[in-house]
């Protein structure tokens, strides 16, 4: 077969389909020029830098500054891991933090979604620097994930960046899990680049209970993004939380005294996002409140209060996920009261015409009298888990009842993550 009884097209589409089988892409590349570009585009499209050695990071780099033109094809990035051995001892290795040298990010001015999984950002302010570098050289960024984000043990002399003039306008910002200064990321990101959340959608913030008081730094980003956010993904904390473990940082928030508690602030600030179709709130108790005594500053009620205001919040809503706790039977930030406003709520069709699922993930605890401290209880029993699920569908019995409407009840213990 020549190279004209057959148009390029069809080899665009066959290499389409061929996209993850990096085996025979390569060797598609080496069969002649023509498909050598074709195969290009879905070798370089997405890639992932890991592992020990540090190897892929510098081949990288090296291919990039060869052939700068390879840089515009590279869509997606995940660095992962990374990780180096140490040359005096070849069965110790340590991490290497995430710093503009990695990689010559500015070779990538088409990178769409930049994914950074358990990696280590250098200590205090230098670490924020370097992660606001990276994401400012990259001009078409619009989804940046973190996950597992440390920061480095080790304290280095390495260059310091200035802070880019420009940032790119983001669409997605999902964060989750890890021990760094995520919420100086956040102030910084609205103080210095509010321009880059003008098209913001999607927003993923998911962190340990006593590190997911901190989350309250995001809240203002949010609110300040409001109106194109369609989707939050977001922990809530009792406000003992947050004065117990709590950044100082969470003291510049001025807004927080004029309300009643935090959960007041959160859920107003969530009502300035009118395209907001998709809700996830994961509920964190406070476990160091003794068993009989108040569990809760009433994050359903204040969700409720949102919802029955006169002109609704969010015409658009979907789906409502709630992370809820039930201690030793008892539902916590729940009454049948509360159960009952929040169902009339979501199934009123005249104020919330879109609405079609509540999804409740109950989290279990016992009390544990020798700590003083509530504990995660799995519920080994499936009658246990059934008992447990069948009390919380009892009621939300007018919301499974409702035409339209989708009640999805289960005992969960797994992280309120996106998913990737």
């Amino acid at each position: 077969m020549t190279r004209s009884t057959l148009p390029l097209d069809v080899f665009y589409h066959i290499i389409e389909e061929l996209e993850g089988d990096l085996t025979t892409l390569r060797q598609i590349a080496l069969t002649n020029r023509s498909l050598l570009s074709c195969a290009r585009l879905s070798l370089y499209h997405s890639i992932t830098v890991s592992n020990v050695g540090l190897r892929r990071a510098d081949l990288l780099s090296r291919t990039l500054r060869a052939a700068p033109e390879l840089g515009a094809l590279v869509k997606s990035l995940k660095i992962s891991r990374l990780m180096r051995v140490d040359p005096y001892d070849s069965g110790y290795t340590y991490g290497v933090p995430l710093t503009p040298e990695l990689l010559p990010f500015h070779l990538l001015p088409s990178l769409n979604t930049l994914y950074l999984h358990s990696l280590a950002l250098r200590q205090g302010s230098q670490g924020i620097d370097d992660l606001i570098a990276i994401v400012g050289s990259l001009p078409r960024l619009e989804t940046l994930l973190c996950d597992i984000l440390m920061q480095d043990r080790q304290d280095l002399e390495l260059d310091v960046h200035p802070r880019p003039p420009h940032f790119p306008v983001l669409r997605e910002l999902v964060f989750i899990d890890g021990d760094w200064s995520h919420w100086t990321f956040a102030t910084q990101l609205l103080l210095s680049y509010p321009r880059s959340l003008d098209q913001l959608e999607r927003v993923t913030i998911s962190f340990p209970s006593r590190s997911s008081a901190d989350s309250l730094s995001w809240i203002p980003l949010i609110r300040a993004a409001g109106p194109h956010v369609r989707v939050v993904n977001i922990p809530i904390t009792d406000t003992s939380m947050r004065v117990r473990y709590g950044t100082a940082e969470l003291s510049r928030i001025a807004e927080l005294d004029a309300y009643r508690n935090d959960h007041t602030y959160v859920m107003d600030s969530l009502s300035h996002c009118p395209a907001l179709q998709t809700l996830k709130l994961d509920y964190h108790s406070d476990r160091n409140t003794p068993t009989g005594t108040a569990q809760s500053d009433g994050p359903i009620e204040a969700l409720c209060e949102v919802l029955e205001r006169p002109s609704p919040p969010w015409p658009c809503l979907q789906h409502l996920e709630l992370w809820l706790v039930d201690q030793d039977g008892a539902m916590v930030a729940m009454s049948d009261t509360l159960c009952a406003r929040l169902a009339s709520a979501v199934t009123d069709k005249a104020r919330y015409p879109r609405f079609t699922t509540l999804v409740l993930r109950i989290k279990t605890q016992c009390w544990n009298e020798r700590a003083d401290v509530w504990y995660t209880s799995s519920l080994s029993s499936e009658s246990d888990r059934a008992a447990v699920v069948e009390r919380w569908k009892r009621a939300f019995n007018a919301v499974g009842r409702a035409p339209g409407v989708v009640l999805d009840v289960a005992v969960s213990y797994a992280s309120n993550r996106r998913g990737w």
